[in-house]
């Protein structure tokens, strides 16, 4: 099969990158012919003034990412055009490229950007549904987007306009969501029932089951205020004897850092983001990983990432983290925000060294039976060839 994948890189790398790339090579990897097309955002810096105002206005169509992908449409002649982010280099306008030139549509939703401007359903410090089922413009009075009314009206001025024009429903053939959560928020907000398809993402590489556990717990991520850093560190403010090593890199870094001194957390240790080779060393020995999200999580890789390597996981009670984490099973469960409630499944857990063998146990187990690439790849070229088949009888 001929597949064409594309994918709109954020600012800063993400799971997103992650999901993206490690499906273009399983297919690569099981035969198929694929053309990976790739924009980036940190192009904007590179714009002119009146270039950057420009392609502020144009975030709801990019007639050049039109032309382009129309062109690959041409000459590559995929068999399926399947995107990942489209925000805000290459835009929805792709979509119409591909469906004159007859080619089906499928696009992965990895946030929840087509129902909310910042696509996170959070603000200021908690989940937020204002816009889910009412107006977008509730997103503009509170600057939902980067915390501007003026870049929120041009994201919000893209969803109107696609929305109006019914793109979602009438030039995307399927979309696919990691998690039940996630699918059933979608239909909510109004995208087809019919075509929303749960297919939980995988690692493509297996680091194998861990052989030690080490004295610490881990948080890997992207260090920002809904992926809640700022909730592990006043939590392990509370537990000065249990150690946190935190990978990852993000706009907290540094308010992190402060925190760590100024409450002299001796700790808590800031590593940074990690080559993946030692990324999976520390991952491996850690009693557990710590997923403090405050938002509605539509995938968390770093969890898969632990279950992979046997490690249990300790997680806010918030979205699909309910779906992949079973409480006292696989890992803990805690209220989302809660630092103490937090600090206190990271100490029963601590003090529960047959907890953290069996939890750790059963989490692999979950990932072989939901998570394996495999399994994955199966997923995903079923759907291919159903879009497929649907379009050609439409």
């Amino acid at each position: 099969m001929k597949i064409l994948v594309a994918h709109n890189h954020y600012q800063q790398a993400g799971g997103e990158d992650a999901v993206a790339r490690a499906e273009v090579e399983m297919l690569r990897a099981h035969g198929h012919d694929v053309l990976y097309v790739e924009f980036s955002n940190k192009d904007f810096n590179d714009l002119s003034l009146p270039s950057k105002i420009n392609n502020v206005l144009s975030w709801g169509w990019s007639q050049k990412a039109h032309d382009l992908m129309q062109d690959h449409c041409v000459s590559f002649s995929p068999d399926i055009a399947h995107f990942h982010n489209t925000f805000f280099m290459m835009t929805p306008s792709v979509y119409s490229a591909c469906q004159s030139r007859g080619v089906p549509v499928i696009q992965t939703l990895h946030n929840y950007r087509l129902l909310c401007s910042n696509g996170l359903f959070y603000r200021q410090g908690h989940v937020c549904e204002e816009c889910l089922g009412h107006s977008f413009d509730r997103a503009v009075k509170y600057g939902c987007y980067r915390n501007s009314r003026v870049l929120s009206w041009a994201v919000v001025n893209m969803l109107k306009k696609h929305w109006q024009e019914r793109t979602w429903q009438e030039k995307v053939d399927a979309f696919i969501v990691s998690n039940e959560f996630a699918r059933d928020k979608c239909i909510e907000g109004g995208l087809p029932e019919e075509k929303i398809f749960v297919k939980p993402n995988s690692v493509t590489y297996d680091p194998g089951v861990r052989q030690e556990v080490g004295d610490y717990f881990v948080f890997a991520g992207r260090l920002s205020e809904e992926k809640g850093i700022m909730v592990a560190l006043e939590a392990f403010k509370l537990l000065p004897n249990q150690k946190l090593i935190v990978m990852g890199d993000g706009p907290l870094k540094v308010d992190a850092a402060d925190y760590i001194k100024k409450y002299g957390l001796k700790n808590v240790q800031l590593l940074g983001q990690l080559e993946k080779k030692e990324y999976y060393e520390g991952l491996k020995k850690a009693k557990a990983l710590i997923v403090p999200s405050l938002c509605y999580e539509q995938y968390t890789l770093v969890a898969v990432e632990a279950f992979a390597c046997g490690v249990p996981v300790i997680a806010s009670r918030l979205g699909s983290m309910k779906e992949i984490v079973i409480d006292h099973h696989t890992g803990l469960l805690f209220e989302p925000g809660d630092p103490k409630d937090l600090a206190e499944k990271i100490d029963f857990l601590s003090k529960n060294s047959t907890g953290i063998l069996a939890w750790g146990q059963e989490a692999r187990r979950s990932f072989e039976n939901k998570f394996l690439a495999q399994k994955n790849y199966e997923k995903l070229i079923s759907l291919y060839q159903q879009v497929q088949a649907g379009k050609k009888h439409a």
